[in-house]
Parts: C-alpha cells; structure tokens; sequence
C-alpha cells in the first residue's frame, strides 16, 4: 500500500485540478465577440459580466491564459459552441496533468531505486556488524552496544546464533535486557 500511495496521490491532485479547471471554465467563459448582425439584447445585458467587471483580474487571468483557443474561435466567425471549447481546454489539462504525473512516476522510480540499493547497503552493513558481534567476547560485544537503541539489539540479537546472543543478552544490564526481551 505505501508503494501506491504516491500513484493515488497524484490521481487524486490530477482529478481536482482538472474539475477544478473544468468548473472555472463554466463560470468564467471567456467572451467571444458575436458578428455585428448578430448581436442581442442578452449579449448587452450580459456585457457588465463578460467585460470583466464583476469578476476582475480573475477572468483577465483565465482570458490571457486561454488566448490560443480565443484567437482559433474568432477566427472563424461562426458562433461559438461553449462545449467545444470546455472539452479543448479539459483536454489540453489532461495532457498537462498527464505530463506532471510522468514525471513524478520518473522521480518516483528513481528515488525508490536509490532506497532499494541504500536498504541492500545497509543490510549487508548490518549483516557484517553481526558478523563481528558474534565472534566477539560476550561482555566486549555487550559493552559496545550499551549505546545501541533496544530495538537494533534486539535485531541483532534475533539473527546472531543463539548461543552467542543468549552469552551477549546475559552480560547487559538487566533491567535492559528485560526491556529488550519485551
């Protein structure tokens, strides 16, 4: 499960951005002029919205932004289809959000590959470390990991021979070798 947590991550951010962008782009349409024999009494009474007066620097942003679809739609002159234009703009999120998550599953990987080789390196430090624990006297070995955590003992402990670990678990404190047989 922590291995996929990362991947619901970024599904999860991906899905909000893009609703998040599909939303704003239902309530903030950016205005479209219509041919001069086309004009109506609602495209007057709705200019107050549209100019950008009741939702300020917002829809100046959301207009600079999407001037590329601006420029493709007046170019053709014909009446606007507001759903042609929400589905370029989820599309073009999508492949935006898609990107993003590559990328992220790139350094995922990446980072999960250098975690896997530090774990390997460090498992054959430990290896070795235990290695030179059981060969130890048992009160030198004792003496030594009188500064280890109780859990690294215990782990060392757990993979050393018993016959060693049980000369080792005998030479400690007492109250601490109880805490480490817990």
């Amino acid at each position: 499960m922590k291995k996929l947590m990362p991947f619901i991550v970024v599904f999860v951010v991906t899905t909000l951005v893009t609703t998040a962008s599909a939303v704003m782009f239902v309530m903030l349409r950016p205005h479209v002029p219509a041919p001069a024999a086309q004009a109506t009494q609602a495209d007057s009474a709705a200019a107050p919205l549209l100019s950008g007066t009741m939702y300020g620097p917002a829809l100046k942003e959301l207009r600079a932004a999407d001037s590329a679809v601006a420029v493709a739609v007046q170019a053709t002159a014909a009446p606007v289809d507001s759903s042609k234009v929400l589905q370029l703009a989820l599309q073009d999120e999508r492949k935006k959000s898609a990107q993003l998550a590559d990328q992220l599953r790139a350094v995922m990987d990446s980072s999960q590959k250098a975690g896997v080789a530090a774990d390997s390196t460090s498992a054959e430090q430990r290896k070795s470390m235990i290695k030179v624990l059981e060969n130890m006297d048992p009160t030198s070995a004792a003496r030594i990991m009188t500064d280890f955590p109780d859990g690294d003992i215990k782990q060392y402990l757990l993979t050393m021979k018993k016959r060693q670990a049980a000369k080792i678990l005998a030479a400690l404190q007492p109250d601490r070798a109880a805490r480490i047989m817990r």
